[in-house]
């Protein structure tokens, strides 16, 4: 598993995903800390955990009307600040996160980019095929990412979760 042990354990990560209703841990394709701890900005006993990653839906739901796009969950509650002990999870089907990939959405692009310790679909074929994902015409979602970035850092847009 990717997530670094000094961050989180297997066994927690799977009991808060188990606890938060996940449903198929044996279909997870790829998983890994993003957020702060993708970039090297963690701080210890300072930030929440955000966890990312990729699953296969069911078949009943791949075939059927009604879909299951994404998983997203917190351990925090919805009405205060995340503290340094929440885990917060937002995990997409594989059809969702290469739908959004080939679009060029710099968040999902991201996950081509990050260490999975699953084994299986996501190391032996998308990591070999990256390029498949990537284009030069997805610069501009990036050159948009960057710069509302910027503004959030200079306090011109957003405010963040819970009034952050």
């Amino acid at each position: 598993m990717v997530v670094d042990q000094d961050v989180m354990d297997k066994s927690r990560l799977m009991s808060a995903l188990a606890d938060k209703g996940f449903r198929h841990p044996e279909r997870l394709l790829h998983l890994f800390a993003g957020g702060s701890n993708q970039h090297g900005a963690r701080i210890p006993g300072k930030n929440d955990l955000d966890v990312f990653g990729i699953f296969i839906e069911s078949p009943v739901m791949m075939l059927g009307l009604d879909r299951e796009e994404h998983f997203v969950a917190s351990t925090s509650n919805e009405h205060s600040k995340n503290t340094s002990d929440d885990v917060d999870f937002q995990l997409y089907t594989l059809r969702k996160w290469a739908t959004l990939a080939v679009k060029g959405n710099p968040t999902s692009l991201s996950y081509l980019f990050m260490q999975s310790g699953i084994t299986g679909v996501w190391q032996d074929f998308i990591i070999p095929n990256k390029s498949l994902f990537l284009a030069s015409s997805h610069a501009k979602g990036f050159l948009g990412f960057a710069g509302n970035q910027l503004k959030r850092l200079q306090g011109l847009k957003g405010s963040g979760k819970h009034g952050q």
